[in-house]
């Protein structure tokens, strides 16, 4: 009986973080999960859901309220494969659910890149005279609460269609990446070019 009430809150928690990350544009998955327990007034000790299980709620959760249009997601391919082959250096990946046509209120491409020097990023963005911002974010640990002792830096550009996320990872978490790592790694290259973004069933309902 407890092992059940434990799985409806890790549903629970699941779907409302898929809610948040859709309709707020949250891209930090821990963030999400605890904001998520926190809004459903559930205490911090409680088994968080892992990254799949967010990825599954939010699939359904796309499937009800997002429908993309074609021609949008094979133009956010494009525009992906741009910046990724502008960084073919740096092992770029991009997580595929924007191009898996899950369109949120607050979209943004996300490339991973994997290398350690930092500085060599800056220099092709600023060699191709494209703006961009810096920030960064705090790693976590598989399972853990516990901030790591890194920082992550991310890149923000804005394109003129939407905005674009690099996240700059070092070169050793590629071996990890999809273990401990907020996210999943996504498509490189190769895998992206071959790749048809889907679209939804006719019946799929608009955003409201």
């Amino acid at each position: 009986m407890a092992q059940d009430n434990l799985k409806k809150i890790r549903l629970t928690v699941a779907n409302k973080a898929a809610e948040l990350i859709a309709e707020e544009g949250i891209t930090d998955y821990h963030f999400a999960k605890t904001k998520a327990a926190k809004c459903l007034g559930f205490s911090a000790k409680e088994k968080l859901p892992s990254n799949n299980e967010i990825d599954e709620a939010l699939i359904a959760y796309k499937n009800i309220y997002y429908r993309a249009d074609f021609a949008i997601l094979q133009e956010l391919k494009e525009i992906t494969l741009k910046y990724m082959k502008l960084f073919k250096e740096f092992n770029p990946h991009a997580p595929s659910q924007i191009l898996e046509g899950y369109i949120s209120k607050y979209p943004t491409i996300e490339i991973n890149l994997y290398h350690d020097d930092i500085k060599a990023v800056e220099y092709i963005l600023l060699n191709n005279q494209i703006q961009f911002e810096i920030t960064d974010m705090s790693l976590y640990g598989k399972g853990s609460k516990k901030k790591s002792n890194r920082n992550l830096p991310i890149y923000k550009i804005e394109n003129d269609l939407i905005p674009i996320q690099i996240k700059v990872f070092e070169t050793n978490d590629f071996k990890i990446g999809s273990k401990n790592l907020l996210k999943a790694r996504g498509m490189d290259i190769k895998a992206l070019e071959s790749f048809e973004p889907n679209l939804f069933p006719e019946d799929t309902q608009q955003p409201v």
